[in-house]
């Protein structure tokens, strides 16, 4: 009884520690490919981005991760878009 319950807690660790390496470097790979045309410092900036959000360490494939850039980007944009309507509310801009 004790030898499978101790597999047990050893394949719940081992798929652990796998699926964070998948997500890291299916996260490496896409910032990568990514930042081929664009500025030196975007490859950076990608895996940065992505990373801050803890659903990136889950992803097991490209989809997935798209769906996790689309929440930061809709998150951000939110985060922006309040911004700029506090800004005109207290009319800090003047035009």
């Amino acid at each position: 009884m004790k030898l499978l319950f101790y597999l047990v807690v050893f394949f719940l660790l081992l798929n652990g520690f796998t699926a964070n390496r998948v997500a890291n470097s299916l996260i490496r790979d896409s910032c990568k490919k990514a930042s081929k045309m664009s500025e030196p410092h975007y490859y950076k900036f990608c895996i940065a981005s992505i990373s801050e959000n803890s659903e990136s360490q889950k992803v097991r494939n490209i989809d997935e991760l798209i769906g996790v850039g689309v929440k930061n980007a809709i998150s951000n944009m939110t985060n922006v878009k309040g911004i700029v309507e506090r800004i005109l509310k207290d009319r800090k801009y003047t035009s």
